[in-house]
């Protein structure tokens, strides 16, 4: 009998020249193997191993973050299922396609208009400068949040420093009322305060696309 080989199709963007990057995985080649899928630029590559519990682990180059993303996905279902997108964890962005090649290049084009729109919002030429927009989050390990750290206590005390000195902060306060503004951090949310009048607001900080956001406010409304 002859086993039929079992294949699929990958791809990723790559974070420099954004150029999409298609290969064709078989799980007999995957065996006790690594498996690179380079861009032509040769400034990324996604790697596939076939693990010894039979599922397979891929390393993938984000569009947005300086450091690639890893996952580990059953071998049943990386060969078997529909089509399987893969997100960073910061922007939400889908960064690898896994299916056939029809539904890959169906998801692409999707994912083209929105890399477009996020390129457009932020003024960015190209994708090398979306893949440094994380400067916030240079040494992070992959999947590790950006909040409740350091960076993200820094940011916002720099953001109410600037803002308060500038007036620009705006509260319930009235009259002989001396605002005190302060800041907690929980979980991927910076909420901003007045501990004089109560009044607040919240900043989603999960990501560095939301800091830099933070960062370039002009003014803060409380209510």
């Amino acid at each position: 009998m002859i086993l039929k080989s079992k294949d699929t199709t990958i791809a990723y963007r790559c974070p420099h020249c954004g150029k999409s990057v298609l290969g064709l995985v078989g799980i007999f080649s995957l065996t006790g193997d690594m498996i690179k899928l380079k861009c032509e630029c040769g400034r990324s590559e996604l790697t596939v191993t076939y693990t010894s519990e039979g599922k397979i682990r891929l390393s993938v180059p984000c569009v947005f973050c300086p450091t690639p993303h890893n996952y580990v996905i059953g071998g049943g279902i990386f060969f078997d299922r529909g089509l399987i997108t893969l997100d960073c964890t910061y922007s939400d962005l889908s960064i690898c396609f896994i299916g056939t090649r029809d539904e890959i290049e169906d998801a692409l084009i999707k994912s083209d208009r929105e890399l477009a729109e996020l390129l457009g919002e932020y003024g960015l030429d190209d994708y090398d400068e979306l893949h440094k927009l994380n400067r916030y989050n240079l040494d992070a390990e992959p999947h590790e949040v950006i909040t409740g750290d350091i960076t993200v206590d820094d940011i916002v005390r720099f953001m109410l420093t600037e803002l308060a000195d500038d007036k620009l902060i705006h509260c319930r306060c009235t009259g002989d009322d001396k605002p005190d503004y302060d800041f907690e951090v929980i979980g991927a949310t910076a909420r901003v305060f007045c501990r004089t009048c109560g009044a607040s607001r919240e900043f989603p900080m999960g990501s560095a696309l939301c800091a830099d956001e933070f960062l370039n406010m002009d003014e803060i409304e409380l209510s």
